[in-house]
């Protein structure tokens, strides 16, 4: 049997490893660290954008379904969806579909969002790095929920937020590192009751956040809590799907610590990283100068 992308030996067994082709059925059930399929985990002697055989077949039959929707796009940004339902092809067109609808209505829909649409960034609500990794390679994002004003914040300027940070996440990390989805941390310093909406509004719009947005959130993280945390966390559960809430756990900075390289984790939150908040507009700037004429 020939060795190719798809059965390439594990590293120091022979090149007859597999005598015969891995059966699908029995790969799917095993259970990857990162939750997708073991025939589409990467590997290092792989391209850190390569996009395998079977999830090549899946993106053609998402053109197909969605046709000049998504005449535009690249194959690494269905991917992108594609993986937030971990490479299942039926769940992705919902959630493809429900983004198209959403995108369209808030005037989003293939033309590039910019920092200056979502001055959120420019107050520090949401900090992100490309190439910041925790010791499971997943990209890591931080949400000061104390300086998030839930209710002078629209579900329009929400989705614009998301909107934004995937195109981000798309057009600068690779899909070795996308694959594996996020760690969020979340600090809890100056929270308080006007930084959460626990209406039906703010219900609703959480769900439909998680039903429309590509965002793999592997593990939530939450620091800087004190004795609030379980006020916040009941009256998060009114809200937020139960999938999401079993990932989120309290943690410290010195839990952090050893979930993320020194180098990689901010020092505002212990960690030797001297990036902040100016660096982070900076770094969106220069994203928006970089991209502003290319297609994605």
């Amino acid at each position: 049997m020939a060795v190719t992308a798809e059965n390439i030996p594990p590293a120091g067994q022979p090149a007859n490893y597999y005598e015969q082709p891995p059966r699908k059925s029995s790969l799917t059930k095993k259970k990857c660290f990162n939750k997708l399929p073991e025939q589409y985990q990467w590997r290092p002697e792989l391209d850190e954008d390569y996009i395998f055989p079977g999830e090549l077949e899946m993106i053609a039959k998402l053109r197909e379904h969605f046709g000049k929707d998504l005449e535009s796009w690249s194959d690494k940004r269905i991917l992108y969806f594609l993986l937030a339902r971990r490479d299942e092809l039926e769940p992705t067109k919902i959630l493809l579909g429900n983004y198209i609808k959403t995108a369209k209505a808030v005037g989003c829909f293939n033309r590039r969002t910019t920092l200056a649409e979502n001055e959120g960034f420019k107050r520090g609500v949401r900090i992100f790095f490309k190439g910041q990794y925790d010791s499971h390679d997943r990209y890591i994002s931080y949400f000061h929920i104390g300086k998030h004003i839930a209710r002078e914040v629209s579900r329009e300027q929400m989705f614009k937020y998301l909107i934004y940070e995937a195109q981000f996440r798309v057009e600068t990390e690779t899909l070795r590192y996308l694959r594996n989805g996020s760690l969020e941390i979340i600090d809890m310093t100056n929270f308080g009751w006007n930084n959460f909406d626990p209406s039906p509004t703010g219900k609703e719009t959480a769900q439909q956040l998680q039903g429309t947005f590509p965002r793999r959130i592997r593990d939530i993280t939450v620091v800087n809590a004190g004795w609030i945390f379980r006020v916040a966390l009941k009256a998060a559960k009114m809200v937020m799907p139960k999938k999401l809430m079993k990932r989120v756990s309290l943690g410290s900075i010195e839990k952090l610590k050893e979930m993320v390289p020194k180098n990689m984790l901010l020092s505002s939150h212990g960690g030797d990283c001297k990036l902040g908040l100016e660096d982070f507009i900076k770094q969106l700037e220069d994203y928006d100068r970089e991209f502003a004429n290319k297609t994605f």
